[in-house]
């Protein structure tokens, strides 16, 4: 997966925000994940600075400078027939939906290929229903200093 960070100027070009855009391999066919890190200072050339010094840090590519985000963000995407939306939990982004029978096949013929782009299962045991659900998850797995 490949990590790219930019600055974000906003609708009024004003105030700076780091962002980093996590890009899936093509084949994976995801959509880019845009992650909020960070505030930066309001003068331009000190906070392309600090976005250059953050991005050397975490071996990411510098965009640029963007006068408004880079796209809208990814709320959905399709695969395995299964319809994934986007979750948020402690400020990290998430997709879930609930497995098929596509997915079932692909799980067992590659399971430590799916784990490492991001996939997990989970079981959830409906309680007025009584049946069990299980639960499809892909994180898009960024690795970020904090600070």
């Amino acid at each position: 997966m490949t990590v790219n960070c930019y600055i974000s100027t906003g609708q009024k070009s004003v105030l700076h925000t780091l962002w980093t855009v996590s890009i899936p391999p093509p084949r994976a066919g995801f959509p880019p994940v845009h992650t909020y890190m960070k505030n930066l200072p309001v003068d331009e050339k000190e906070a392309i600075r600090k976005a250059k010094s953050y991005a050397k840090e975490n071996n990411f590519g510098f965009i640029g400078v963007l006068d408004s985000p880079l796209c809208e963000r990814a709320k959905y995407f399709d695969r395995f027939n299964i319809h994934f939306t986007s979750r948020r939990k402690k400020g990290k982004v998430f997709f879930m939906g609930i497995a098929s029978p596509e997915f079932w096949d692909e799980w067992r013929n590659n399971k430590e290929q799916l784990k490492e782009e991001g996939f997990s299962v989970s079981k959830f045991r409906h309680p007025m229903e009584n049946v069990d659900i299980w639960y499809v998850f892909y994180r898009p797995e960024i690795k970020v200093k904090e600070g």
